[in-house]
Protein backbone atom coordinates (compact mmCIF):
# COMPACT_ATOMS: atom_id res chain seq x y z
CA UNK A 1 0.00 0.00 0.00
CA UNK A 2 1.17 3.78 -0.78
CA UNK A 3 0.23 7.06 -1.02
CA UNK A 4 1.72 10.59 -1.24
CA UNK A 5 1.64 12.44 1.90
CA UNK A 6 -0.02 15.67 1.44
CA UNK A 7 1.87 18.52 3.14
CA UNK A 8 -1.02 21.21 2.59
CA UNK A 9 -2.95 22.49 5.11
CA UNK A 10 -6.40 21.75 4.49
CA UNK A 11 -9.52 23.64 5.81
CA UNK A 12 -11.22 20.06 6.46
CA UNK A 13 -8.91 19.08 9.59
CA UNK A 14 -8.86 20.81 13.15
CA UNK A 15 -6.04 19.24 14.52
CA UNK A 16 -5.98 19.60 18.58
CA UNK A 17 -3.85 18.45 21.14
CA UNK A 18 -5.03 16.60 23.83
CA UNK A 19 -5.21 18.83 26.78
CA UNK A 20 -4.73 17.33 30.49
CA UNK A 21 -7.91 18.57 32.50
CA UNK A 22 -7.16 19.91 35.60
CA UNK A 23 -9.79 18.08 37.71
CA UNK A 24 -10.75 14.39 38.90
CA UNK A 25 -14.61 13.78 37.38
CA UNK A 26 -16.33 10.06 36.32
CA UNK A 27 -18.48 11.02 33.06
CA UNK A 28 -21.71 8.97 33.17
CA UNK A 29 -23.13 8.37 29.46
CA UNK A 30 -26.50 8.63 30.46
CA UNK A 31 -26.51 11.99 31.62
CA UNK A 32 -25.78 13.63 27.70
CA UNK A 33 -26.54 13.14 24.59
CA UNK A 34 -22.74 12.92 23.23
CA UNK A 35 -22.59 9.64 21.58
CA UNK A 36 -18.68 8.65 21.86
CA UNK A 37 -17.52 5.57 19.83
CA UNK A 38 -13.58 4.16 20.59
CA UNK A 39 -11.80 1.79 18.99
CA UNK A 40 -8.19 0.81 18.07
CA UNK A 41 -6.13 -1.35 16.00
CA UNK A 42 -5.28 -5.20 16.27
CA UNK A 43 -2.68 -5.84 17.03
CA UNK A 44 -2.09 -8.94 15.02
CA UNK A 45 -3.28 -8.47 10.82
CA UNK A 46 -2.18 -7.28 7.53
CA UNK A 47 -3.15 -3.61 7.91
CA UNK A 48 0.50 -2.50 8.96
CA UNK A 49 4.19 -2.77 7.81
CA UNK A 50 7.23 -3.65 9.76
CA UNK A 51 9.55 -1.61 7.50
CA UNK A 52 9.41 1.22 5.46
CA UNK A 53 11.59 2.09 2.08
CA UNK A 54 14.22 4.91 2.50
CA UNK A 55 13.97 7.11 -0.53
CA UNK A 56 16.53 9.51 -1.69
CA UNK A 57 13.94 12.51 -1.54
CA UNK A 58 10.71 13.20 0.70
CA UNK A 59 8.02 12.84 -1.71
CA UNK A 60 6.80 9.28 -1.15
CA UNK A 61 5.08 7.97 1.51
CA UNK A 62 3.65 4.81 2.64
CA UNK A 63 0.44 3.35 4.84
CA UNK A 64 2.26 1.26 7.57
CA UNK A 65 -0.75 1.43 10.28
CA UNK A 66 -4.78 1.12 8.96
CA UNK A 67 -7.89 1.32 10.59
CA UNK A 68 -11.01 0.63 8.60
CA UNK A 69 -14.10 -2.29 8.50
CA UNK A 70 -13.83 -5.20 10.44
CA UNK A 71 -15.61 -8.15 12.12
CA UNK A 72 -14.35 -7.16 15.32
CA UNK A 73 -16.41 -3.98 16.81
CA UNK A 74 -13.70 -2.80 19.30
CA UNK A 75 -11.28 -3.20 16.35
CA UNK A 76 -13.14 -1.55 13.54
CA UNK A 77 -13.46 2.13 12.91
CA UNK A 78 -16.95 3.23 14.26
CA UNK A 79 -19.84 4.45 12.06
CA UNK A 80 -19.52 7.33 10.39
CA UNK A 81 -22.24 10.22 9.67
CA UNK A 82 -21.89 14.01 8.66
CA UNK A 83 -21.09 15.99 11.13
CA UNK A 84 -19.05 13.42 13.42
CA UNK A 85 -15.82 14.31 14.99
CA UNK A 86 -12.81 11.30 14.69
CA UNK A 87 -10.43 12.53 17.62
CA UNK A 88 -7.42 10.16 16.20
CA UNK A 89 -4.03 8.94 17.63
CA UNK A 90 -1.58 6.94 16.18
CA UNK A 91 1.36 5.76 18.05
CA UNK A 92 4.16 4.04 16.62
CA UNK A 93 8.04 3.11 17.35
CA UNK A 94 10.69 3.75 14.62
CA UNK A 95 14.59 3.01 14.56
CA UNK A 96 17.22 3.02 12.43
CA UNK A 97 18.43 -0.33 11.12
CA UNK A 98 22.09 -0.53 12.08
CA UNK A 99 23.74 -2.69 14.54
CA UNK A 100 25.20 0.32 15.83
CA UNK A 101 23.22 3.76 16.33
CA UNK A 102 25.53 6.95 14.73
CA UNK A 103 27.97 7.68 18.00
CA UNK A 104 26.14 4.74 19.87
CA UNK A 105 27.47 1.72 22.07
CA UNK A 106 27.99 -1.77 20.76
CA UNK A 107 24.64 -4.00 20.76
CA UNK A 108 24.21 -7.85 20.53
CA UNK A 109 21.41 -7.73 17.60
CA UNK A 110 23.90 -7.16 15.24
CA UNK A 111 21.96 -8.28 12.30
CA UNK A 112 20.21 -6.17 10.28
CA UNK A 113 16.64 -6.85 8.34
CA UNK A 114 17.97 -4.87 5.19
CA UNK A 115 21.31 -3.60 4.27
CA UNK A 116 23.40 -1.60 7.09
CA UNK A 117 23.88 2.47 6.66
CA UNK A 118 25.19 4.72 8.51
CA UNK A 119 23.12 8.41 8.28
CA UNK A 120 20.02 9.75 9.67
CA UNK A 121 17.20 9.58 7.64
CA UNK A 122 14.25 12.72 7.46
CA UNK A 123 11.07 11.04 8.79
CA UNK A 124 7.27 12.96 8.36
CA UNK A 125 4.38 11.24 9.05
CA UNK A 126 0.67 12.16 8.62
CA UNK A 127 -2.98 10.83 9.26
CA UNK A 128 -5.68 10.90 7.02
CA UNK A 129 -8.96 9.31 6.32
CA UNK A 130 -9.72 7.78 2.99
CA UNK A 131 -12.42 5.72 1.20
CA UNK A 132 -12.17 3.19 -1.21
CA UNK A 133 -11.16 -0.28 -1.34
CA UNK A 134 -7.77 -0.88 0.78
CA UNK A 135 -6.29 -2.62 -2.06
CA UNK A 136 -6.08 0.24 -4.30
CA UNK A 137 -3.29 2.48 -4.49
CA UNK A 138 -4.90 5.21 -3.00
CA UNK A 139 -8.67 5.41 -1.65
CA UNK A 140 -10.83 8.89 -2.34
CA UNK A 141 -9.36 10.89 0.69
CA UNK A 142 -11.67 12.14 2.74
CA UNK A 143 -9.74 14.63 5.47
CA UNK A 144 -5.89 14.96 5.46
CA UNK A 145 -3.62 15.29 8.53
CA UNK A 146 -1.02 17.86 9.28
CA UNK A 147 1.93 16.56 7.97
CA UNK A 148 4.53 16.02 11.04
CA UNK A 149 8.43 15.56 11.08
CA UNK A 150 10.20 13.57 13.17
CA UNK A 151 13.75 14.41 14.14
CA UNK A 152 16.51 12.10 15.12
CA UNK A 153 19.31 13.69 16.50
CA UNK A 154 23.29 12.35 16.57
CA UNK A 155 23.34 9.35 18.39
CA UNK A 156 20.14 8.26 18.66
CA UNK A 157 18.85 4.93 16.92
CA UNK A 158 15.20 4.74 18.46
CA UNK A 159 12.29 7.24 18.50
CA UNK A 160 8.71 7.00 19.07
CA UNK A 161 5.99 8.57 17.23
CA UNK A 162 2.83 10.26 18.32
CA UNK A 163 0.54 12.12 15.70
CA UNK A 164 -2.73 13.27 16.88
CA UNK A 165 -5.47 14.98 14.40
CA UNK A 166 -8.88 15.61 14.93
CA UNK A 167 -11.28 15.08 11.48
CA UNK A 168 -14.66 16.84 10.66
CA UNK A 169 -16.97 15.05 8.65
CA UNK A 170 -18.94 16.79 6.15
CA UNK A 171 -21.45 16.40 3.62
CA UNK A 172 -20.17 12.65 2.05
CA UNK A 173 -22.80 10.02 1.12
CA UNK A 174 -23.50 6.70 3.11
CA UNK A 175 -21.62 4.76 0.88
CA UNK A 176 -18.49 7.00 0.55
CA UNK A 177 -18.55 6.71 4.15
CA UNK A 178 -19.34 2.71 4.63
CA UNK A 179 -16.16 1.96 3.89
CA UNK A 180 -13.75 4.86 5.29
CA UNK A 181 -10.47 4.29 7.35
CA UNK A 182 -8.00 6.13 9.06
CA UNK A 183 -4.30 5.71 7.60
CA UNK A 184 -0.95 6.39 8.88
CA UNK A 185 1.65 7.67 6.67
CA UNK A 186 4.98 7.96 6.75
CA UNK A 187 7.79 9.00 4.32
CA UNK A 188 11.75 8.20 5.11
CA UNK A 189 14.39 10.34 2.77
CA UNK A 190 17.99 10.74 2.56
CA UNK A 191 20.21 11.50 -0.43
CA UNK A 192 22.38 8.55 0.26
CA UNK A 193 19.66 6.30 0.21
CA UNK A 194 20.19 2.98 -1.92
CA UNK A 195 18.12 0.19 -2.56
CA UNK A 196 17.39 -2.09 0.65
CA UNK A 197 17.71 0.45 3.46
CA UNK A 198 15.19 0.56 5.33
CA UNK A 199 13.25 2.19 8.55
CA UNK A 200 12.41 -0.25 11.49
CA UNK A 201 8.35 -0.05 12.36
CA UNK A 202 7.04 -0.90 15.89
CA UNK A 203 9.93 -2.71 16.45
CA UNK A 204 10.32 -5.14 13.29
CA UNK A 205 9.75 -7.84 11.62
CA UNK A 206 11.85 -10.05 14.32
CA UNK A 207 9.85 -8.31 17.11
CA UNK A 208 6.80 -10.94 18.58
CA UNK A 209 3.11 -9.90 17.14
CA UNK A 210 1.78 -9.13 20.77
CA UNK A 211 5.21 -6.88 21.95
CA UNK A 212 4.47 -4.71 18.48
CA UNK A 213 4.58 -1.42 19.51
CA UNK A 214 2.27 0.53 16.96
CA UNK A 215 -1.49 1.04 16.91
CA UNK A 216 -4.16 3.70 16.01
CA UNK A 217 -6.84 4.53 18.67
CA UNK A 218 -10.07 6.56 17.61
CA UNK A 219 -12.65 8.06 19.54
CA UNK A 220 -15.74 9.11 17.23
CA UNK A 221 -17.95 11.99 18.77
CA UNK A 222 -21.45 12.93 17.91
CA UNK A 223 -22.68 15.65 17.53
CA UNK A 224 -18.87 16.44 16.76
CA UNK A 225 -19.62 19.80 18.59
CA UNK A 226 -19.59 17.85 21.59
CA UNK A 227 -15.86 17.51 24.10
CA UNK A 228 -13.99 14.57 25.43
CA UNK A 229 -15.16 14.95 29.17
CA UNK A 230 -12.43 15.48 31.82
CA UNK A 231 -11.05 11.53 33.70
CA UNK A 232 -9.77 10.42 36.96
CA UNK A 233 -5.68 11.44 37.16
CA UNK A 234 -2.67 10.29 39.00
CA UNK A 235 0.53 12.42 38.88
CA UNK A 236 2.10 9.93 42.24
CA UNK A 237 5.16 8.32 40.66
CA UNK A 238 5.59 4.92 41.76
CA UNK A 239 9.56 4.58 40.87
CA UNK A 240 12.18 7.12 41.14
CA UNK A 241 14.71 5.29 38.48
CA UNK A 242 14.90 2.46 35.76
CA UNK A 243 17.97 0.47 35.96
CA UNK A 244 19.11 0.23 31.98
CA UNK A 245 18.68 -3.99 32.99
CA UNK A 246 15.76 -4.18 30.63
CA UNK A 247 13.40 -5.28 33.53
CA UNK A 248 10.21 -3.26 33.36
CA UNK A 249 8.69 -1.47 36.58
CA UNK A 250 5.61 0.10 37.52
CA UNK A 251 5.05 3.47 37.31
CA UNK A 252 2.15 5.49 37.67
CA UNK A 253 -0.96 3.21 38.98
CA UNK A 254 -4.61 4.26 39.08
CA UNK A 255 -7.46 1.69 40.48
CA UNK A 256 -10.68 1.17 38.25
CA UNK A 257 -13.59 0.18 40.78
CA UNK A 258 -16.94 -0.87 39.32
CA UNK A 259 -15.79 -1.61 35.76
CA UNK A 260 -18.67 -2.81 33.47
CA UNK A 261 -19.38 -5.29 30.45
CA UNK A 262 -19.45 -2.69 27.13
CA UNK A 263 -17.48 0.27 29.21
CA UNK A 264 -15.11 1.98 27.41
CA UNK A 265 -11.47 3.43 28.62
CA UNK A 266 -9.74 6.32 26.94
CA UNK A 267 -6.60 6.61 28.16
CA UNK A 268 -3.54 9.44 28.11
CA UNK A 269 -0.41 9.36 30.03
CA UNK A 270 3.30 10.59 30.41
CA UNK A 271 6.28 9.92 31.73
CA UNK A 272 9.32 12.22 32.21
CA UNK A 273 12.74 10.43 32.47
CA UNK A 274 16.07 11.61 32.52
CA UNK A 275 19.72 10.12 31.86
CA UNK A 276 21.73 12.65 32.81
CA UNK A 277 23.32 11.00 35.48
CA UNK A 278 23.64 7.76 33.50
CA UNK A 279 26.42 9.50 31.34
CA UNK A 280 24.63 8.35 28.00
CA UNK A 281 21.78 7.69 25.63
CA UNK A 282 19.64 4.89 27.05
CA UNK A 283 16.34 3.73 25.07
CA UNK A 284 13.42 3.96 27.27
CA UNK A 285 9.70 2.34 26.45
CA UNK A 286 6.60 2.29 28.29
CA UNK A 287 3.27 0.22 28.52
CA UNK A 288 -0.02 0.55 29.26
CA UNK A 289 -2.32 -2.24 30.53
CA UNK A 290 -4.97 -3.29 32.71
CA UNK A 291 -3.61 -5.00 36.10
CA UNK A 292 -4.92 -6.57 39.70
CA UNK A 293 -2.80 -4.46 41.16
CA UNK A 294 -0.83 -1.23 41.36
CA UNK A 295 2.78 -2.92 41.71
CA UNK A 296 2.11 -5.30 38.39
CA UNK A 297 4.77 -4.26 35.55
CA UNK A 298 3.95 -6.54 32.97
CA UNK A 299 0.69 -7.53 31.20
CA UNK A 300 0.01 -11.12 32.48
CA UNK A 301 -2.47 -13.80 30.52
CA UNK A 302 -2.99 -15.42 33.72
CA UNK A 303 -4.32 -12.29 35.76
CA UNK A 304 -7.79 -11.56 36.31
CA UNK A 305 -7.48 -8.18 34.27
CA UNK A 306 -6.67 -10.28 31.46
CA UNK A 307 -10.20 -12.35 31.44
CA UNK A 308 -12.53 -9.32 31.14
CA UNK A 309 -10.13 -7.44 28.75
CA UNK A 310 -8.92 -7.79 25.45
CA UNK A 311 -5.10 -8.47 24.57
CA UNK A 312 -4.34 -9.78 28.18
CA UNK A 313 -5.08 -6.42 29.41
CA UNK A 314 -2.73 -4.05 27.12
CA UNK A 315 -3.73 -0.65 26.38
CA UNK A 316 -0.91 0.39 24.47
CA UNK A 317 2.54 0.06 23.84
CA UNK A 318 4.55 2.94 23.19
CA UNK A 319 7.82 1.23 22.41
CA UNK A 320 11.46 2.37 22.73
CA UNK A 321 12.86 5.99 22.31
CA UNK A 322 16.09 6.95 23.34
CA UNK A 323 16.77 9.29 26.67
CA UNK A 324 19.61 11.74 25.53
CA UNK A 325 21.91 12.72 28.63
CA UNK A 326 22.63 16.50 28.95
CA UNK A 327 19.30 17.40 27.20
CA UNK A 328 16.89 17.73 30.15
CA UNK A 329 13.72 15.38 30.78
CA UNK A 330 12.61 13.59 27.79
CA UNK A 331 8.84 12.70 27.45
CA UNK A 332 7.19 9.40 26.36
CA UNK A 333 3.41 10.17 26.01
CA UNK A 334 0.77 7.47 25.23
CA UNK A 335 -3.16 7.50 23.88
CA UNK A 336 -5.15 4.12 23.91
CA UNK A 337 -8.54 2.94 24.32
CA UNK A 338 -10.18 -0.36 25.59
CA UNK A 339 -13.66 -2.08 26.09
CA UNK A 340 -14.31 -4.45 28.67
CA UNK A 341 -15.38 -7.18 27.82
CA UNK A 342 -17.27 -8.44 31.38
CA UNK A 343 -18.18 -7.18 34.63
CA UNK A 344 -15.35 -6.76 36.79
CA UNK A 345 -15.64 -8.64 40.44
CA UNK A 346 -12.26 -7.98 41.55
CA UNK A 347 -10.30 -4.76 41.91
CA UNK A 348 -8.62 -3.60 38.96
CA UNK A 349 -5.73 -1.31 38.18
CA UNK A 350 -4.50 0.73 34.98
CA UNK A 351 -0.38 0.55 35.02
CA UNK A 352 2.05 2.97 33.24
CA UNK A 353 5.08 0.44 33.51
CA UNK A 354 8.08 1.58 32.13
CA UNK A 355 11.71 -0.02 31.13
CA UNK A 356 14.95 1.49 29.97
CA UNK A 357 17.72 -0.44 27.81
CA UNK A 358 17.03 -3.36 25.53
CA UNK A 359 16.50 -6.77 26.20
CA UNK A 360 19.89 -8.96 24.80
CA UNK A 361 22.17 -5.99 24.87
CA UNK A 362 25.82 -6.89 26.14
CA UNK A 363 26.66 -7.10 29.38
CA UNK A 364 29.36 -4.22 29.01
CA UNK A 365 26.17 -2.10 27.63
CA UNK A 366 23.57 -2.50 30.65
CA UNK A 367 24.74 -0.16 32.81
CA UNK A 368 23.46 3.04 34.54
CA UNK A 369 20.21 3.67 35.31
CA UNK A 370 17.50 6.63 34.09
CA UNK A 371 15.75 8.99 36.51
CA UNK A 372 12.20 9.05 36.61
CA UNK A 373 11.02 13.21 37.12
CA UNK A 374 7.43 14.58 38.37
CA UNK A 375 5.70 16.14 35.98
CA UNK A 376 3.82 12.84 34.01
CA UNK A 377 0.99 11.79 34.81
CA UNK A 378 -1.99 9.42 33.78
CA UNK A 379 -5.30 10.17 33.30
CA UNK A 380 -8.60 7.84 31.95
CA UNK A 381 -11.82 8.52 30.85
CA UNK A 382 -14.25 6.14 31.41
CA UNK A 383 -17.44 6.12 29.05
CA UNK A 384 -20.31 4.00 30.29
CA UNK A 385 -21.62 1.15 28.10
CA UNK A 386 -24.41 2.34 25.73
CA UNK A 387 -25.93 1.44 22.31
CA UNK A 388 -23.95 1.97 19.64
CA UNK A 389 -25.62 5.46 17.60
Amino acid sequence: MSGRLDRRRLPVTASRTHKRPPGLRRFAGAVTHTRIELAVTDRVGVDRADTVPIATGPDRGRVVISLGPAADRGHALPDLQPGDRLEVAAELEVALDNAVGPGGPPRSQAGSVGVPYGYTPGIVAGLRLVAGSPEAEAGAVIATGRAMPLRLTAGQRWARLLVEDAFRIGEHTAAALENARVELVISASHEDARPGHVLLLGGGPNRRDRDRAGQISVARLRPGSSKLPAGDETKQLRATELPATGVPRSAYSLPLPGLRRGEQLLVHSCLRANSTPAGRSLPVGTRLFLADSPTQAEPDERSYAALISPAAGRVVDGGLGDCQPGAGASSYRDVGVVRIRENAVRPVYLNVAAVAGEPGDLPEAATGAVDLVQGGWLNVVRIAPTEPG
